[in-house]
């Protein structure tokens, strides 16, 4: 066997595959009139609701967000009901939803 010392000039890899060509993105589904009637209520009542509120967990900010106790498969029964709303600042929205644990043991997710 002849020994043929490695010259990178002759080294051809395998070409690259050729890309897949990637798939349109799906549209984006109407608004249903229903949930187009709801969000607009929704809008409506957590103008209202917010009004001149503070933070119902720390009780030191003002309140700028609607957190609703329900969520997942019962979240849309619960929607508009204001009875199932928190006005809550940004900050403790956030750790609601990154603690569900503790959430949960304190009344604020169910």
């Amino acid at each position: 066997m002849k020994f043929i010392p490695f010259n990178p000039n002759n080294f051809r890899p395998n070409p690259k595959p050729e890309p897949t060509p990637k798939k349109k993105p799906k549209a984006i589904k109407e608004m249903s009139k229903k949930r187009a009637k709801d969000s607009k209520e929704y809008t409506t009542l957590r103008e209202l609701f917010l009004k001149d509120k503070i933070c119902q967990v720390n009780q030191d900010a003002r309140a700028e967000e609607v957190h609703h106790i329900y969520s997942g498969k019962d979240r849309n029964t619960h929607y508009l009901d204001v009875n199932t709303w928190l006005a809550v600042c940004r900050e403790c929205h956030r750790y609601i939803h990154a603690n569900p644990i503790w959430a949960r043991e304190n009344g604020y997710l169910k």
